[in-house]
């Protein structure tokens, strides 16, 4: 199978007795045919369906040949470059920059001095990356040097950007579950007992619309964000764990299963909060394997079993008493 780029999808449908009919094509070749049944699609819904699928995911030819997919936008012009105005004149240092041997601290004043390769801190003054020996004061302050003699500018720590960035300040109000779950990268849910009688459970979803990371988080810590971090994207989406989770036939209506509900979902969701369709994977999450068809075993516990020897003998008797 041969994965092929293309740069835009078309699509061409017609009703096929009830049925409508949506024909693929990548850059104009033909890709594949797909029916869909009259009675849950028209040809406007089963167009949208093929066309969201396509052009998120891809589409499989016709003898599962080729696998077409659209090509990555290719990279905007390049802007004319432009001159900077000079910088302004650095100002006076501040009054507790110190200087190289300017300092004695006695050794319970610091910690054994480190190395750093690079992406750790930055020259205070300056905002310019250091790489190189520091030394780590009681009062959780940065040097660099590798002794308090040769103390040199102060540093300052960089902060790594992740998930606790797209939470800000509120993370550490929030639960140890969703502290756990950002580590992690996914929270684990185990449906009640009124959901799994419902068939269906809520997810939570939160983006950052500068980095657009996506975490799932509990519902308790899914409304506290919302009161701390209103500019931040939330979604709530409706998750189908009733089986069965593939599609089925019966006869020539198909059903659609607990997986294919949810793509529906999470593709209708790629609008709202971009990138979704790249987190969530799998759609039959928490949706119970099916059960196999149970084989009949007869009921032998009223079974009577015979004594062969019994019977011989009783078969004896009666030959005996027929005798002339």
């Amino acid at each position: 199978m041969a994965n092929i780029e293309v740069k835009s999808f078309t699509y061409r449908t017609y009703q096929q007795g009830p049925d409508p009919v949506v024909e693929v094509y990548a850059d104009g070749v033909f890709v594949r045919k797909e029916v869909w049944s009259g009675v849950n699609f028209n040809i406007e819904s089963a167009k949208k369906f093929v066309a969201s699928t396509a052009e998120n995911f891809g589409a499989l030819g016709e003898g599962n040949i080729n696998f077409y997919k659209l090509a990555p936008p290719p990279p905007p012009p390049p802007t004319p470059e432009i001159v900077p105005p000079p910088p302004p004149p650095s100002p006076p240092p501040a009054p507790d920059r110190k200087k190289k041997g300017s300092w004695y601290l006695p050794k319970s004043r610091y910690r054994k001095p480190k190395s750093t390769n690079g992406g750790e801190f930055v020259i205070k003054s300056t905002k310019e990356p250091y790489t190189g020996s520091y030394i780590e004061t009681f009062k959780k302050k940065y040097y660099a040097g590798s002794s308090p003699e040769q103390i040199g500018e102060e540093l300052e720590k960089v902060r790594q950007r992740g998930d606790f960035d797209l939470l800000g300040e509120a993370f550490k109000t929030l639960s140890p579950v969703l502290l756990q779950a950002l580590k992690g990268g996914v929270i684990r849910k185990k449906p009640t007992t009124s959901e799994i009688a419902m068939g269906e459970v809520k997810r939570y979803f939160v983006q950052d619309p500068v980095t657009s990371k996506i975490v799932e988080v509990t519902k308790p810590d899914y409304v506290e964000l919302k009161k701390q971090l209103p500019n931040r994207k939330y979604a709530e989406v409706p998750w189908k764990i009733k089986g069965p989770a593939e599609d089925m036939m019966f006869g020539n209506y198909k059903y659609e299963g607990a997986a294919t509900k949810n793509l529906n979902t999470i593709v209708a969701l790629e609008k709202q909060m971009p990138g979704i369709t790249r987190v969530v994977r799998d759609f039959a999450y928490l949706v119970p394997p099916t059960r196999p068809s149970q084989l009949f075993i007869p009921d032998t516990s009223t079974v009577t079993v015979k004594d062969p020897l019994i019977e011989l003998e009783n078969y004896r008797k009666a030959n005996f008493d027929t005798k002339e």
